[in-house]
């Protein structure tokens, strides 16, 4: 990320040595600033009325029928096969070797891995949901998910009000 970004976004100062967690962790750029921000957005929401809220989750585990929704909802709805071609068209499968064929090289930097050799500087990586564990130890993603339970409203459907209480009571 460029320096002039990582300033506006109050990341940590180019080049500075920092662990994943402790990135994840920080208050003005991390897990608590996103959840932070998506409060703001479940607050709103009623004051929005037509609103869809669309988890990555049910993308991977639905893909056809989520997309079904969006496009409904967008106002512009999609034959079966219509929603079948742009479900396949986007596979992750589909996706990385665009990627790696450089298809979205007119779309600036942001969209070629700095380093052909690292899966993970890539655009399209794994598409694994829950995937952020692997990178964590147990009791860092205990807290994570703590964290997430305690104070992410429950409009997104991560959890209920009540298992809200339940974890805050633990």
């Amino acid at each position: 990320m460029r320096r002039k970004k990582k300033n506006l976004n109050k990341y940590p100062e180019h080049g500075k040595e920092i662990s994943t967690y402790d990135f994840v962790m920080d208050q003005d750029a991390g897990l608590p600033k996103i959840i932070e921000f998506m409060n703001l957005w479940a607050r709103e929401m009623p004051r929005i009325g037509n609103i869809l809220v669309v988890r990555y989750e049910d993308m991977r585990s639905r893909t056809a029928e989520v997309l079904e929704q969006i496009v409904d909802f967008i106002g512009t709805p999609g034959t079966e096969a219509q929603i079948q071609g742009a479900v396949e068209f986007s596979s992750v499968e589909n996706m990385k070797k665009l990627e790696e064929k450089k298809t979205f090289w007119l779309s600036g930097s942001r969209m070629v891995p700095k380093d052909r050799k690292n899966p993970n500087s890539y655009k399209v990586r794994r598409a694994k949901v829950g995937g952020f564990r692997d990178y964590f130890e147990d009791d860092q993603i205990s807290k994570l998910e703590n964290l997430v339970n305690e104070r992410l409203d429950p409009a997104f459907g991560y959890i209920s009000k009540e298992e809200s209480r339940q974890a805050a009571a633990v």
